[in-house]
């Protein structure tokens, strides 16, 4: 049975802070990065730390992709600043609460019939580039674990036995930040068709030795 006691360590945060945080509708992945981030800062007596995206995933048990969505969130709410460092960018809780925003919240439209239809206040994704149907379909391969691991289970069965660690780290060099923090590297393309991405990427690992009879043909 859990116990934790004060004396064994405590984070100090202000009342007026607290108040402010209960006060606001926070995402729970965004809360869940706000609640590193003070443990890491607050919680060591420092004003930033900087805390590489293996560290938020260790201790929030994220997968790298909704992490990176979740601090995106959390600095457009301006909840945090973002500084951004070559080896881990750095972090700071902004206690100024009057400069907080609230994410754009779901409106439910009850028809004649009594049913409800839940929208979404328009966002930069009705655009054009956002609605095509293979940023769509990148867009659910990097959020979807579900996607991932299936996707590993095919390439073992083909043979590739180095399926997990390819894909682990095709997706961690897609979903880095650019510098402001705003969008990940696949974002910043004109398009993305995942499974053509996927498939160069494998390619290119035969030209330096991946294990695999034959070549890869598709994906």
């Amino acid at each position: 049975m859990a116990n934790p006691q004060k004396k064994n360590g405590s984070v100090p945060i202000a009342n007026e802070i607290f108040d402010a945080l209960c006060h606001i509708r926070i995402p729970g992945e965004v809360m869940q990065i706000i609640l590193v981030i003070i443990r890491k800062t607050y919680g060591w007596n420092k004003k930033e730390d900087a805390i590489s995206l293996s560290q938020f995933c260790l201790i929030t048990g994220m997968k790298k992709p909704n992490v990176c969505r979740a601090i995106n969130n959390a600095v457009k709410m301006n909840l945090i600043i973002k500084k951004d460092n070559d080896i881990a960018n750095k972090y700071i809780f902004n206690k100024d609460f009057d400069t907080w925003k609230p994410l754009s919240k779901k409106i439910t439209v009850i028809k004649k019939d009594n049913a409800s239809l839940s929208k979404k206040i328009h966002t930069k994704y009705t655009t054009t580039k956002y609605t095509n149907t293979p940023y769509i379909r990148a867009r659910g391969f990097f959020n979807s674990e579900k996607q991932q691991n299936q996707l590993i289970i095919e390439l073992k069965e083909k043979g590739f036995n180095d399926a997990k660690q390819e894909i682990d780290n095709f997706i961690s060099y897609w979903t880095e930040l650019n510098k402001s923090g705003t969008k990940q590297r696949w974002e910043l393309e004109k398009t993305f068709e995942i499974n053509r991405r996927l498939t160069t990427w494998f390619r290119n690992k035969e030209k330096f030795g991946f294990r695999k009879k034959g070549g890869i043909q598709s994906l």
